[in-house]
């Protein structure tokens, strides 16, 4: 296996998934520690397609440390791949594009292997091959392909080179970003709520039927209030 040179386009997403750091052995004899997250599984190209000429491989880290990775392949010859190693930084993905430079001149119907390792701290931690084909043409009953196209926001990712979100995880991380901005406005409000129950405690020397120690000073309850006032303008502004 030989690697390829290239570029890679890299960005982080928001978290969602949070696996913590599991034991890795130290033995490097089993090829496969940590599952090794990639898509698409397996590359087709089809020579009357150019289109499928060009292909993407997302890989993904969705763990809470960052991974080194390398993509070889048996074939270096046929392919070119943009950025063969570098790093994946944790809960991000990064695209690896990979380019058939023979397409046109077969041999079909010849599987080739992609292999992408996984290191942490310098250890081989995964590991997973990846099949590449080359056909002389797409099925009939095969959708045509196109490079990342499948929604708006994947064309947006290949215009721009700035992202690679697949449109589930997006719809996921919207979800995640919406909760995480409604949980300060409800902490708000309970603080806020409790100070207004401050306010409504009688002052100190006023006789009442409620114990001696919910009674309060003066000056507590103007601190009470600014805070309150404070609490106010930030809800308001969110």
């Amino acid at each position: 296996f030989c690697p390829c040179p290239g570029r890679s386009v890299r960005v982080c997403y928001p978290k969602q998934m949070n696996y913590s750091r599991p034991h890795l052995p130290t033995s490097l004899g089993i090829d496969k520690r940590l599952p090794v997250f990639v898509f698409p599984e397996e590359l087709s190209f089809f020579a009357s397609d150019e289109s499928s000429h060009k292909q993407v491989l997302t890989l993904y880290n969705p763990y809470d440390f960052t991974l080194q990775y390398h993509v070889m392949c048996n074939a270096p010859q046929k392919y070119s791949v943009v950025d063969a190693k570098g790093n994946i930084d944790a809960h991000s993905c990064i695209d690896v594009v990979v380019r058939h430079k023979q397409a046109g001149d077969g041999p079909f119907d010849v599987t080739d292997k992609f292999r992408l390792d996984i290191y942490a701290d310098g250890k081989l931690v995964g590991r997973k091959h990846i099949p590449a084909t080359l056909t002389s043409s797409a099925p009939s009953d095969a959708p045509q392909l196109k490079p990342r196209g499948r929604s708006p926001i994947y064309q947006e990712a290949r215009q721009q080179e700035d992202s690679c979100i697949p449109s589930q995880l997006l719809a996921a991380n919207t979800a995640q970003a919406h909760r995480e901005q409604q949980t300060p406005v409800v902490l708000l409000l309970v603080l806020a709520s409790f100070c207004v129950a401050i306010l409504f405690l009688p002052l100190e020397g006023t006789p009442t039927s409620l114990p001696e120690y919910l009674h309060i000073s003066v000056n507590q309850k103007l601190i009470v209030a600014f805070v309150l006032g404070m609490l106010t303008m930030v809800i308001l502004r969110s």
